[in-house]
């Protein structure tokens, strides 16, 4: 199967295109549409995989997404913002579109265009010959290299994790970052399936350690920075030598935040001359104006931005997606590539233990960020858990997630898994529809079963097939985990032995692999198990630390099936689920939890918090990234000023809307609300 697929509706008029590596989809209705052609995508002027040509007179996409029209020697002419039109005369155009699955359209001769909080229309004069491209967002190494587990090896292994880096600030655009080559921990150091080209007027000065190579690994990736030894940490940048400092994991992480929104705010002289909201006061501190900036070689914009004090930017930076926690041990060296595809920030500070005895209580304490002592704590806390396993906290910093790459259990961050990454890349390529399966082994719980039957599958832009399991035996729960099943979400017991079955326990261990993609375990105490699934093949899964009790385990099942059916990752929407139930903190996720059942009718997932003190209502929007609408994606609101994007990972707002603009709003999408603290959803919301 072709990483891009085109597909035929007729009995609509219409074309589906499908992102068959990540499973998403877009849709283009057109007047009495023609057979479609498969064209060839060489001289295509952006980067496709595929192309079909056909004839009409109109192009209609059946949700709201943003244009920009671009003239045929590929420069921005205007971009066509949410409800608004204009009419463009004759000549050679370029539609770029902001649909699920990053498309194009190409076509020659006059043509309006019409944007709604439904659709966007494109009016020809003419039956006219219209080109449809289009390319999916492939995420995975291309390449394999090998080290040593020896520090100036690891540094030359990092520096060739940038190979393919543009040299731009159009390298802050996730669809334009390559994933780095995969790195295997060996005998020898090979780099030969790659051809590395740093930078040789960036380096980073770093202490001779494990550590030091992995805190560096992010900004050398992101600028094509070598990586080099010195009692003295610096980052050397052309002439210019600034100072690392004693902490320089710290200082590394803001030279990069600094870097990245820099090039986000230059980058708009460049490809995409958009108004960037949240960003644009900080052009104000630069000493050249953006265009000069733009035109400048990476080294002479680096030194332009770190010239300006940090103290003075940072308050205007967005929330950082990800924070990923790891041993100092050389074996993270092969954790580290996937880690640099979602820019994480590195950090090796130590793991504080936590004793078996203090589980249940530690746990509570951090999600509620205060003492707590339950009525029975004081009296059994065994039942938190039953394995071997050493459980550990971190220091968080404010990024909005966190990840530990650990051989331990961590009870504030979720537990990063490779060979989850590995199996999402090694997983067929998927055709619809996608499929669910919900089992209850418990009939006191079939409440929640019956609950979240209504919410998968209930989406205009996906065809769905759900299956739901009564009690089932150890025969058939293996035979399901071991099907080509997308999302699995489990309800019942567990313990650190295995899965409850109607004759038994089913022990993960004992299947020499499994099928499912993702899953649910809404199960006392079932981290085990799902870290074994992800280690037989499934990407990434929600599991729990502990025992849980029965209603607010179904309070957090059923809000995720509900987040997860509107577009958010297994991380993000287990972030705000956990929000509905005391014992929150106590589930995590296992294996990539970046991963996704459907894409947001937005591309972006968002939240909305309202606050209605005034006579008018606040709101202020929270998006969360994805992984094809990653770090660095613009987002655009049909709130605030018109034309204006934003970038994914921040909060925007607070917008000030009278009910009838709330209203209108909130009707546009369903999406989580938070509403005086407490959560609900936007066609619950009474104005």
């Amino acid at each position: 199967m072709d990483e891009v697929v085109f597909e035929t509706l007729p009995n609509e008029s219409a074309v589906r295109v499908r992102d068959a590596v990540n499973s998403r989809q877009s849709t283009f209705i057109f007047d009495n549409l023609s057979e479609l052609y498969q064209s060839d995508v060489s001289g295509f002027p952006f980067p496709v995989m595929a192309k079909v040509t056909l004839t009409t007179s109109t192009v209609t996409i059946p949700n709201s997404v943003t244009v920009i029209v671009r003239t045929e020697d590929r420069e921005m002419h205007s971009d066509i913002p949410h409800q608004a039109s204009d009419s463009f005369p004759d000549g050679e155009y370029y539609l770029e579109l902001s649909t699920a699955v990053k498309s194009y359209l190409h076509f020659s001769g006059a043509f309006t265009i019409q944007s709604t909080e439904e659709y966007v229309k494109i009016c020809l004069p003419a039956q006219t010959r219209v080109a449809l491209a289009a390319r999916a967002h492939v995420n995975q190494p291309t390449a394999t290299i090998q080290t040593t587990e020896k520090p100036a090896h690891l540094a030359e292994a990092i520096t060739a994790l940038s190979t393919g880096q543009l040299d731009s600030p159009e390298r802050s655009y996730p669809m334009l970052r390559p994933h780095p080559p995969a790195i295997e921990l060996t005998e020898r150091l090979d780099l030969s399936a790659v051809d590395s080209q740093p930078n040789d007027e960036l380096t980073i000065e770093v202490p001779e350690t494990h550590s030091g190579v992995f805190a560096a690994a992010p900004l050398a990736y992101y600028v094509k920075s070598r990586i080099e030894f010195s009692t003295d940490p610096a980052f050397v940048v052309g002439g210019d030598r600034y100072e690392l400092g004693e902490n320089y994991e710290e200082t590394l992480a803001e030279i990069l935040k600094q870097i990245f929104y820099c090039d986000c705010l230059v980058r708009t002289e460049g490809l995409y001359r958009v108004d960037l909201g949240g960003l644009s006061d900080l052009k104000d501190h630069f000493s050249v104006e953006l265009d000069e900036l733009y035109e400048l070689e990476t080294v002479e914009q680096i030194q332009h931005y770190l010239d300006v004090d940090i103290d003075r930017l940072s308050p205007q930076f967005p929330q950082w997606l990800l924070t990923a926690y790891v041993h100092s041990n050389p074996k993270t060296i092969e954790s580290i590539p996937y880690l640099l595809d979602e820019l994480a920030i590195i950090r090796t500070e130590p793991f504080v233990e936590i004793p078996n005895e203090e589980l249940e209580r530690e746990a509570l304490n951090l999600f509620l960020r205060g003492p707590y002592r339950s009525p029975d704590s004081s009296t059994d806390d065994s039942g938190m858990w039953q394995g071997d396993d050493r459980f550990v906290r971190i220091r968080k910093d404010d990024s909005k997630h966190h990840t530990c790459v650990s051989d331990d259990i961590c009870l504030n961050a979720n537990k990063f898994i490779r060979q989850g990454y590995i199996n999402r890349e090694n997983r067929p390529l998927s055709d619809p529809p996608i499929t669910v399966v919900v089992i209850y082994n418990d009939t006191k719980m079939i409440a929640e079963a019956k609950q979240v039957q209504t919410v998968y599958g209930d989406h205009k832009l996906f065809d769905f097939e759900l299956e739901t399991h009564g009690p089932v035996s150890t025969e058939t729960l293996a035979e399901i985990l071991q099907s080509d099943i997308d999302f699995l979400h489990y309800i019942g017991h567990a313990t650190h032995d295995g899965i409850e079955c109607s004759d038994g326990y089913l022990d993960v261990e004992t299947l020499d692999e499994v099928g499912i993609e993702t899953f649910f375990l809404n199960a006392c105490q079932s981290y085990t198990q799902g870290r074994l699934l992800v280690e037989r093949g499934a990407v990434g899964g929600v599991v729990t630390l502990s025992k849980v009790n029965s209603q607010s385990a179904a309070d957090v099942g059923a809000m995720l099936a509900k987040l997860l059916n509107q577009g958010f990752t297994i991380r993000s929407g287990l972030a705000i689920a956990r929000e509905m139930s005391i014992t929150g903190g106590q589930y995590s996720t296992v294996g990539d939890a970046g991963v996704e059942l459907v894409q947001a009718e937005s591309g972006t997932p968002y939240l909305v918090e309202l606050d209605d003190e005034t006579e008018r209502w606040h709101a202020t929007v929270e998006t969360y990234p994805t992984k094809t609408f990653g770090m660095g994606s613009l987002f655009s609101l049909q709130i605030g000023p018109q034309g204006r994007y934003y970038l994914t990972s921040d909060t925007h707002g607070p917008f000030t809307l009278t009910d009838e603009e709330l209203a209108e709003f909130l009707s546009l999408e369903q999406v989580p609300v938070r509403v005086g603290g407490s959560l609900t959803w936007s066609s619950e919301i009474d104005l």
